[in-house]
C-alpha cells in the first residue's frame, strides 16, 4: 500500500506502508485509508516525532571495517521520517493541514 501525504505548503510525499505506518503511530494516529494532521496540532506533532526519532537513534556499533560488500544499507527511522517532518515544519507556520490517503 502507498501512502500519499499532501499539503498546500510543499510537494506531495509518497511512502510505502512499511515506512508510513510507524510514523503515523509515532504521531499518535492510527494508519488508515485517510487521515488528517490538523494545522493547529502540527507544533505538538513535530515535537512528538522529534522525540520518537531521538528514541529510535542507537549509537553506531564499532566495526572492524570487515563489512561484506553485498550488505544493503539500513534506512533508519530518522531518514524515513525526514520528508514528513519537513512537510510538517513547512505547513505549521503557514497554517496548512496535512492530509493523507492510502
Amino acid at each position: 500500500m502507498l501512502y500519499r501525504f499532501q499539503s498546500k505548503s510543499s510537494a506531495t510525499v509518497l511512502m510505502l506502508h512499511d515506512a508510513a505506518e510507524p510514523l503515523l503511530r509515532a504521531l499518535g494516529r492510527e494508519p488508515g485509508a485517510q487521515g488528517l494532521l490538523a494545522a493547529a496540532d502540527l507544533p505538538a506533532l513535530i515535537q512528538g516525532l522529534e522525540r520518537a526519532i531521538e528514541a529510535q537513534e542507537q549509537p553506531q556499533a564499532a566495526t572492524d571495517g570487515d563489512d561484506a560488500p553485498d550488505t544493503e544499507p539500513v534506512v533508519d527511522f530518522k531518514r524515513r521520517a525526514w520528508p514528513l517532518l519537513e512537510m510538517m515544519r513547512r505547513a505549521a507556520p503557514r497554517g496548512h493541514d496535512i492530509v493523507w490517503t492510502a
